[in-house]
């Protein structure tokens, strides 16, 4: 007999097989930047977590409340929504912070409902692919600017192996250390295997050329071109 949590966690699965599929990329823009269109273009699918999202972020911003993502003793101080008319790849908001000493960063963020880390996930793919070439733009500063996927609660479980991926690159002292920890028999597992070459390959498509293991412990290690929240 299923129990009531078991039947949750079951349409929430389904909700998430689902998501993923209804927003996968199209073969033709694989690897390319986003085409710049209208808010209204662009549909309503998503809006209302993206929304949420924004939400926070201005109420921060207002009330000068800490804000996940941002760091501690940071400000915001302007939000632009749609970025990408503004040049910007991670585009569906970009939050410029102030530190105490009134240097300012960068924080772009993308609004996925519904993520999997795999290499066949076009979503993940473009994803992190995009946010590969804002950090590879050279106004992008390590320390100061960020980029972050945000997804749904309900993506948590099948996020998992991707933050344990990020989490190895921030306890690793090195680029070398990060791909043995990955790869390492019962140290870490298959799942993680896949969201690490998901996370190669999507750099690797975006950058149209190899990217050395040194350069691919950016994007999942803070301070970082892609950090992960939800």
């Amino acid at each position: 007999m299923s129990t009531p949590t078991n039947k949750s966690q079951r349409r929430s699965g389904k909700r998430v097989e689902q998501e993923n599929r209804t927003e996968q990329p199209t073969e033709k823009r694989r690897g390319v930047q986003k085409k710049l269109s209208s808010p209204i273009a662009t549909g309503a699918r998503g809006v209302a977590f993206e929304h949420r999202v924004q939400a926070v972020r201005l109420l921060a911003m207002c009330t000068e409340m800490p804000c996940v993502g941002v760091p501690d003793n940071f400000a915001i101080v302007k939000l632009t929504f749609q970025g990408r008319v503004h040049k910007h790849n991670t585009d569906d908001l970009v939050l410029t912070i102030a530190a105490p000493d009134g240097d300012t960063g960068t924080l772009r963020m993308q609004m996925k409902r519904a993520l999997t880390p795999t290499t066949k996930n076009s979503t993940f793919e473009e994803a992190i692919g995009l946010a590969w070439l804002d950090f590879k733009e050279g106004t992008f500063r390590r320390g100061l600017d960020a980029n972050f996927i945000v997804y749904q609660s309900a993506s948590a479980k099948s996020m998992e192996a991707a933050v344990e991926v990020s989490n190895m690159a921030s306890s690793s002292s090195d680029a070398a250390s990060w791909e043995v920890k990955v790869h390492a028999e019962r140290f870490s597992n298959e799942r993680n295997r896949e969201a690490y070459a998901a996370i190669k390959g999507a750099a690797e498509l975006y950058n149209k050329a190899p990217v050395t293991v040194d350069e691919r412990k950016h994007p999942a290690n803070p301070p970082s071109p892609s950090r992960l929240a939800h």
